[in-house]
């Protein structure tokens, strides 16, 4: 459910300054029945309440237009959401457009974001674990620490503790076009900087054992066996690929010539700042293209 209202709030020489606010409520409802273990019915909902405003200033217009400057706006704008789960948000943003010739538009903003994980996320019924000795079923070679048969415990699934994912963001962008409607191309650039960024770094344990350094927020080494337990006990539904003879508490896997490790590659929130930089690009009658410069895991 949504209102909005928007209209000119007064004249000034390069144009009418308009606003626009508005408020909204949502319920989200998740439900089914999982079969990932005993069948189960599952339902899990978030409702969420928010408001927003915007306010567009055109600074410099037809009327008063100079050279190098036919047109020139400023918004400003903030969006609030409450989330009956999750907590609450302010998100601003600021955009700029400037005209300095007929048919080339300058574009900049600058802003913040506030994304909830999903709802089947957050279900605690999809938690999973496996139990297995990956060298003995066929896979690596592996480097240290995973050069010898490794007894993994692998968590994979959804995460219910899931937060929200937060970002910063920065694009600007040229938008160009000729007296003929067929002649017209744009470039937009794009960095955003991710704090708690939900995903899921594999979707196996694979990569993890073969680049153990690039994913070690997600692997620890050399569990106590309480740790094993209380792990496997957090499970849903468990894998166990090694046999019914696995019991770390009476017989801990180092002592047979083992290293049990601990593998995280289920929905997470990465405990770093992921920073992005991406260019998007299209030209008449061409496929949009997109290409990424870069992407880095900063760790605090």
């Amino acid at each position: 459910m949504d209102a909005h209202a928007d209209g000119p709030l007064a004249t000034i020489p390069g144009g009418a300054i308009r606003a626009s606010v508005g408020i909204g409520h949502r319920g989200d409802r998740f439900a089914g029945t999982t079969t990932a273990g005993p069948p189960l019915e599952i339902s899990l909902g978030r409702h969420s309440n928010s408001g927003f405003g915007e306010i567009r200033i055109p600074l410099v217009g037809d009327a008063n237009q100079i050279a190098g400057v036919r047109r020139l706006d400023f918004s400003v704008a903030a969006r609030y959401e409450d989330y009956s789960d999750l907590g609450h948000a302010t998100d601003p943003k600021l955009n700029i457009l400037w005209t300095p010739v007929t048919g080339l538009n300058v574009r900049a903003g600058w802003g913040k974001s506030f994304n909830v994980p999903r709802l089947e996320l957050q279900n605690p019924y999809l938690r999973r674990g496996l139990l297995g000795d990956f060298v003995a079923l066929g896979a690596g070679p592996f480097p240290s620490p995973f050069q010898n048969r490794a007894l993994i415990v692998q968590d994979f699934g959804v995460n219910p503790t899931l937060g929200p994912e937060k970002s910063t963001n920065w694009t600007a962008g040229l938008e160009w076009s000729s007296a003929s409607p067929n002649l017209k191309a744009h470039a937009t650039y794009f960095n955003y900087r991710y704090t708690d960024r939900i995903g899921e770094p594999a979707t196996s344990a694979i990569p993890l054992l073969q680049s153990p350094a690039a994913y070690s927020p997600f692997i620890q080494l050399n569990p106590s066996p309480a740790q094993v337990e209380a792990l496997i006990a957090s499970f849903y539904s468990f894998y166990n690929l090694y046999g019914p003879s696995f019991n770390p508490a009476a017989t801990p896997i180092r002592q047979r010539e083992h290293s049990e490790h601990h593998l995280q590659s289920r929905s997470h929130e990465a405990p770093c700042e992921y920073d992005m930089d991406a260019w998007s690009a299209r030209f008449h009658g061409l496929p949009k293209l997109h290409w990424v410069i870069h992407g880095q895991c900063e760790h605090a």
